[in-house]
């Protein structure tokens, strides 16, 4: 595994002038459009938690966890964005990638809307 973009070979072919390696820009945008994807499959649970799941009984619950769905994919995306660019600006600059936290935010707020939703079962259950 290569550890930088400059020690990727460059593609095979007399028309590429640029410095950076296509590919690396073309998988650094598939991945970006994987986060985009996440974020919007968290907006869309958010809003069918709480419009659709919601009853009259369970609506204040719901739509706090819908609510909070929403908000994680909202900072989902707007990360994956920051994130895009960042690693654009370092291959224009040969640069080495930095660590993304974007799994471990991922992670943590996933377990703490699970923790939320739990607390609200259990204190506001039937």
């Amino acid at each position: 595994m290569a550890s930088s973009p400059s020690d990727i070979p460059k593609p095979d072919s007399d028309e590429y002038s640029g410095d950076v390696d296509p590919r690396i820009s073309l998988a650094n945008e598939r991945t970006f459009l994987a986060w985009i994807r996440t974020a919007l499959a968290l907006m869309a649970a958010g809003v069918a938690v709480a419009q659709v799941l919601a009853t009259s009984e369970d609506s204040i619950r719901l739509s706090i966890v819908g609510a909070c769905l929403i908000l994680f994919g909202a900072v989902i995306a707007v990360l994956s964005y920051r994130r895009w660019d960042r690693n654009e600006r370092r291959f224009a600059a040969h640069l080495s990638l930095e660590r993304s936290s974007l799994p471990g935010l991922l992670t943590g707020l996933m377990v703490l809307i699970a923790g939320i939703a739990l607390i609200l079962a259990l204190w506001f259950g039937r």
